[in-house]
């Protein structure tokens, strides 16, 4: 992916009407591989749903993964205190994260998942895996 390209998530949470409350976040453990751009802006390069200034992100690296926790600042909670709710579509996009080209389009990606369902002490967890393939490097 290059500079200006959207990586983004689609997020429905259908698990049950109590899975999630206020404050609810997620974290996606990505390859270690992937980069964050310098210029990263949280402002801008960390949306949900489309609106600008919306996330609170932080970045955690280890030898085996990316860690990335996406909640709501506070100015979007505001107006939207759970931000998975029961059986809503909400997308996450990023951009300005760098995925290396790979060899061949055979090359996959896991991305591990977790939805919390609030940002209270042991909050309740709900994990996911995703197989991504690499970009194309055409």
């Amino acid at each position: 992916m290059v500079s200006g390209q959207w990586f983004y998530v689609h997020i429905y949470q259908n698990i049950d009407p109590s899975a999630t409350s206020s404050g609810s976040y997620i974290t996606f453990y990505l390859p270690p591989i992937v980069q964050v751009a310098s210029n990263f802006d949280i402002n801008n390069d960390c949306r949900i749903s489309w609106n600008t200034n919306s996330c609170s992100i932080t970045f955690y690296r280890t030898s085996t993964y990316l860690q990335v926790t996406i909640q709501g600042n506070a100015a979007y909670l505001a107006s939207n205190p759970n931000i998975f709710p029961y059986q809503t579509s909400k997308y996450i996009y990023l951009r300005n994260m760098y995925w290396p080209l790979a060899s061949s389009t055979k090359t996959i990606y896991q991305i591990y998942m977790s939805l919390y369902a609030s940002n209270v002490v042991n909050p309740v967890v709900y994990n996911a895996v995703k197989t991504v393939s690499a970009p194309d490097p055409s």
